[in-house]
């Protein structure tokens, strides 16, 4: 499905909708090439997550992730609840929200994450553990005398 069918805007708004696709694709390629390897749920089923599935076909993306999984479905891929999720097998989470919703996302489901190893990144901000922090020390961080 290409992103022009997925995505019905007015005239005004595809013009915008365009340099901001290229500028999260952009962004993308920054953030998230060494994830080939990785289970990946998106989470979100907004338009960001529509540019997130268009740059990560090459990825192994299984489902969308959302707080109450409404939908049942997202550009042919099931919508599931964290949980369920991880019970697919997911081990990285990509938050496909704009920059100042990526902390919410983060507080709700980062400790749930944390415990079940799962990494967590955001479409802008990167890893969201090391743009949000943990308040956890690892043992590797702490010098010895």
């Amino acid at each position: 499905m290409g992103l022009r069918a997925a995505v019905k805007l007015g005239k005004g708004s595809q013009e915008w909708y365009k340099k901001r696709a290229y500028s999260t694709m952009r962004e993308y390629k920054l953030n998230f090439e060494s994830f080939k390897d990785d289970i990946i749920a998106i989470y979100g089923t907004g338009n960001n997550s529509i540019l997130a599935f268009e740059k990560m076909k090459e990825n192994q993306v299984v489902c969308f992730v959302e707080r109450k999984a409404v939908h049942k479905e997202h550009l042919g891929l099931p919508v599931l609840t964290i949980e369920d999720a991880y019970c697919k097998g997911v081990n990285c989470i990509i938050a496909a929200a704009e920059l100042s919703v990526e902390k919410i996302i983060y507080d709700r489901i980062g400790d749930f994450c944390l415990e079940h190893n799962i990494k967590l990144y955001g479409i802008y901000a990167g890893n969201l553990f090391e743009t949000f922090g943990t308040g956890l020390i690892e043992c590797n961080d702490i010098e010895r005398n």
